[in-house]
């Protein structure tokens, strides 16, 4: 997404390389976007300091929202661990980002057996 928005505003001589940045800025707006896709009345309440309906699928993980990207409160907020492990991105189960993020994990891993991707995922 990014390389298409740069390659077009960027000048020929410079490199077509995208920076670190730009890398997170798109992840992060691929987040955000499958997140809204499944989760929009969610992140609604959230914005607005309204409760989240005891019906939602997330209820119960204590979800907020952290720079438009929902997370999850979690036990571990002592911990000396990065804020990724403390208070990990909201997914949906059947979002195609979820997929590839899956598929990435278990290919990179040789097709280890479920347990080892999730483990690796969540580090």
């Amino acid at each position: 997404m990014f390389y298409v928005l740069k390659k077009s505003c960027r000048k020929p001589d410079k490199q077509n390389e995208l920076t670190q940045d730009e890398l997170l800025q798109a992840e992060t707006i691929l987040f955000r976007q499958s997140q809204v896709e499944k989760y929009f009345t969610e992140i609604a309440f959230l914005q607005s300091n309204v409760a989240i309906p005891k019906s939602s699928d997330i209820y119960n993980k204590s979800p907020y929202l952290e720079d438009g990207i929902l997370r999850v409160y979690g036990r571990i907020d002592n911990a000396d661990v990065s804020i990724e492990q403390k208070r990990p991105k909201i997914l949906p189960r059947k979002s195609y980002i979820t997929k590839l993020i899956l598929l990435y994990y278990h290919e990179n891993f040789h097709h280890m057996n479920h347990e080892t991707v999730i483990n690796e995922i969540r580090q």
